[in-house]
């Protein structure tokens, strides 16, 4: 994934959400980093009413299906060639 800090591939991360490592189904990956993460719960982003999530190129993808997978966003903004990649 090009960064030295991500989870192995073993753990199947593909995106991270409040820096939490996200699986392809958006499950939450059992990465020791998650536990020492200072940020809001994700179980709280669930019972906000609006939570966006931004991205863009065709090469973030995957993340972008995990993250909508994942509930925990319920707004989505991206450009025109990742929508097309995603559909």
């Amino acid at each position: 994934m090009g960064d030295r800090n991500w989870p192995s591939d073993e753990l199947g991360a593909v995106c991270r959400i409040c820096g939490r490592y996200l699986d392809k189904n958006g499950l939450p990956c059992n990465a020791g980093i998650n536990e020492r993460i200072m940020a809001i719960d994700l179980d709280v982003l669930k019972e906000l009413d609006t939570v966006i999530g931004v991205s863009a190129s065709i090469v973030n993808a995957q993340s972008v299906i995990s993250c909508a997978r994942s509930g925990y966003i319920n707004t989505l903004i991206i450009d025109e060639a990742l929508a097309r990649k995603i559909i």
